[in-house]
């Protein structure tokens, strides 16, 4: 899997990110449409985490993937925000009338490194400056949901390789469909070997739960 989304981005999995990967991956779907303009189309916000084993080989690694953006062309820019330094594309540039269509179709990328512990990567600088505030604002982030610690606290404590929680409503929103009369509110999906295989454990509440 690391070398399939890797391909063709001159990043080796083995070489530039499993040395300092820690034991955390985090993907997220932040929002349904960043700007919040549904006249303009959905633009979901995307983002992923991933813990850090050792800090210094992760800034590494982000200074190497800007580094080859900058080769191929594009555009990029840093900036200090709440303390955290953040570099991403500058779209704008970009889209420049002369530039070449392989530069035009990069897509956007902002990331930053939150102490020792995470790096962040995300499609927009706004979901970036939107995680950082949530870093320092816990009631607004997911661990704060009523539904995500019930799910939580069904689960076996035995561990798990993965979980995904998934409300149904944003989804929904996402995908542009709509919801009628929903009965069930979110779902919660472990995943974890077994002598049989990958074994997925599911819990799925209700909008009363």
């Amino acid at each position: 899997m690391p070398t399939y989304l890797l391909a063709n981005s001159g990043i080796n999995y083995q070489k530039d990110i499993q040395p300092w990967l820690g034991e955390e991956i985090t993907l997220a779907v932040t929002t349904p449409d960043i700007d919040r303009d549904d006249k303009n189309g959905l633009q979901p916000g995307y983002l992923m985490a991933l813990a850090t084993a050792q800090p210094e080989k992760s800034r590494e690694f982000v200074d190497l993937l800007f580094s080859q953006r900058v080769l191929a062309g594009n555009q990029l820019a840093v900036e200090e925000y709440e303390g955290v330094k953040l570099i991403y594309d500058y779209p704008e540039l970009n889209q420049e009338q002369n530039k070449p269509k392989h530069i035009k179709d990069l897509q956007p990328l902002a990331s930053a490194l939150v102490g020792n512990s995470f790096v962040l990567f995300a499609n927009n600088l706004q979901v970036l400056r939107d995680a950082v505030n949530n870093v320092q604002a816990p009631d607004v982030n997911l661990l704060s949901s009523p539904q995500y610690q019930k799910a939580i606290q069904q689960l076996p404590k035995e561990s798990h390789l993965a979980t995904a929680f998934i409300n149904f409503s944003t989804v929904a929103q996402w995908q542009g469909l709509q919801l009628i009369d929903p009965v069930y509110d979110s779902q919660m999906v472990a995943l974890k070997l077994s002598n049989k295989g990958l074994f997925a454990e599911n819990i799925i509440l209700s909008r009363l739960a």
